[in-house]
């Protein structure tokens, strides 16, 4: 089943979090991208920085044709876009919950060895899932509609299920395939893409994975309502936190860049001697 209402509530987050750092000239969902796979464009979200650098975002809130799901990330990386998949995690709107799945299969009563709060844990992959974890150093971003943000997760595959009281298993069918436990590896609210390539068979794949800039983002919050509290000097520490975030830096672009030069200019009201320190856009 295609679940549209959570494809679009998930591209607008992406839009979102994307156009609040104005660091991008152009975002654009559901259009054709030049050069790409365009099977499935309502999946896509197109972001342009202002560097020229370009990413491509496919959004799944269903499973997709796993060969043209290849494609579309092979032709993206032939075009020189770095391209992110992400899969949404809650359950649809009818209840359904595609990824992230509570494992279900065949056999899962061969798994009665293991702790029962483990076997609860256990999920069902699908194969998109498994293709962005072979092309994606084996984390993938998932998207939480409850909080909502991003929540890049890993893999454990190789679960076993005990079948010594079935003579009829085979001892190479004994392993199960497409469940795994799945593994939290960080989450973020507002990002920025940490650029990264890998090579599968020889094929060199650019993808993207998210970077927190939520500690960033919430300096920059408390700059502006220090100022609008009228407590210039300890907006003006703030922003000298800001300044020195180098680790923040993109593209030779600094996230926020209105916002902090408008910072800049209300602290300058202020003439103090204390106040008087170098230009962070000189």
């Amino acid at each position: 089943m295609v679940h549209n209402k959570e494809m679009l509530e998930t591209q607008e987050y992406i839009e979102s979090v994307l156009d609040e750092t104005n660091l991008y000239k152009t975002i654009k969902i559901g259009q054709k991208v030049e050069g790409v796979t365009n099977d499935q464009k309502k999946r896509h979200i197109y972001a342009k920085r202002r560097d020229g650098k370009e990413f491509l975002y496919i959004i799944n809130s269903d499973p997709m044709v796993d060969n043209n799901f290849k494609r579309k990330i092979g032709s993206a990386t032939a075009m020189g876009i770095y391209s992110m998949p992400i899969f949404y995690k809650n359950r649809a709107s009818d209840g359904e919950k595609v990824f992230m799945k509570w494992f279900e299969g065949s056999f899962r009563n061969s798994l009665d060895y293991m702790p029962e709060e483990k076997r609860r844990k256990i999920v069902e992959t699908k194969k998109n899932e498994r293709t962005a974890l072979r092309l994606m150093k084996k984390r993938i971003p998932y998207f939480n509609s409850k909080k909502p943000g991003l929540e890049v997760k890993s893999f454990e595959f190789g679960l076993e299920g005990d079948y010594r009281g079935n003579p009829n298993v085979f001892v190479g069918s004994r392993e199960l395939k497409t469940a795994a436990l799945p593994k939290n590896e960080y989450s973020v609210e507002r990002f920025i893409e940490n650029e990264d390539e890998n090579f599968i068979k020889g094929t060199n794949i650019l993808y993207a994975l998210p970077r927190g800039i939520d500690e960033f983002h919430s300096k920059v919050v408390e700059a502006e309502e220090l100022l609008e509290d009228g407590k210039n000097f300890e907006a003006s520490e703030i922003y000298n936190e800001i300044k020195n975030s180098k680790e923040f830096m993109t593209g030779g672009r600094l996230p926020y860049h209105k916002r902090i030069k408008e910072i800049e200019k209300n602290r300058k009201k202020d003439n103090r001697e204390d106040y008087r320190q170098m230009n962070l856009f000189d």
